[in-house]
């Protein structure tokens, strides 16, 4: 079982057992009709971060939580304003602040995680990236960065993080990501193997040859790359 390739299956396993044993964050939630009203007023686009949005939609009377590059998770309800995820222990409850609605992550009795909701106009770098132009998206993505240096969503390392996790629902979102990563911090050797590394996992050799080889030419000692290379080109010769 801990081998199966299938999460959702393993994290209904941990849900279970975690319940029965008493784990904190695993107790059981009646699952409960979603209100009309919360159907119509909840849906919309909140502010994870300065680069990601977190989008909730409506669908056949149930609300979803759908991140760019991931897969459309179910908000469930559960009563007193709360709604859980079966992949997350987290609660979740939105709010009003000065008539400006919130998405928040609920850690403890008043204890929020709070985003926001964004304006009509108001669009972040990773949605283009999930919808639009590429060049739109990095233009986006440079803009952000100049207004907020120090932004941890902003990073190379946290940008690399993002898109790796998607890497299995969303090949394409990914890599895009990481290609954008290579535009940001060009210089650096770990954003160019993470490109050549996703290109790997998705069986595109050329490409991966490729990044491996840009990542070589930022730092000739770069372990990863100098390892997955001679894998590569190795495997070619055969």
């Amino acid at each position: 079982m801990i081998n199966s390739n299938h999460p959702d299956f393993i994290n209904e396993v941990v849900n279970a057992v975690g319940h029965t044993y008493g784990w904190d964050g695993y107790e059981a939630h009646e699952i409960l009709p979603v209100p009309e009203k919360m159907l119509n007023e909840y849906t919309g686009r909140y502010h994870y971060n300065a680069a990601i949005p977190v989008v909730v939609t409506s669908k056949q009377g149930k609300l979803y939580l759908n991140y760019p590059g991931a897969l459309a998770a179910e908000l469930i309800y559960t009563g007193d304003d709360l709604f859980m995820r079966r992949q997350r222990a987290t609660p979740i409850k939105f709010t009003s602040d000065d008539n400006v609605l919130q998405f928040n992550f609920v850690f403890g009795d008043d204890q929020y995680q709070p985003h926001r909701q964004l304006a009509d106009d108001e669009v972040l770098p990773g949605e283009i990236l999930d919808t639009g132009a590429y060049e739109d998206a990095l233009a986006a993505f440079r803009a952000a960065l100049k207004e907020s240096p120090d932004e941890e969503a902003l990073s190379e390392n946290y940008l690399i993080g993002y898109a790796l996790n998607s890497l299995t629902d969303s090949p394409a979102f990914s890599i895009k990501l990481l290609q954008i990563n290579t535009d940001l911090y060009p210089d650096s050797a770990n954003t160019w193997d993470s490109l050549a590394y996703a290109y790997q996992q998705v069986g595109n050799k050329e490409k991966a040859i490729e990044h491996f080889r840009n990542a070589l030419k930022r730092d000739p000692k770069f372990a990863s790359a100098l390892s997955a290379l001679a894998e590569l080109e190795n495997t070619e010769k055969e």
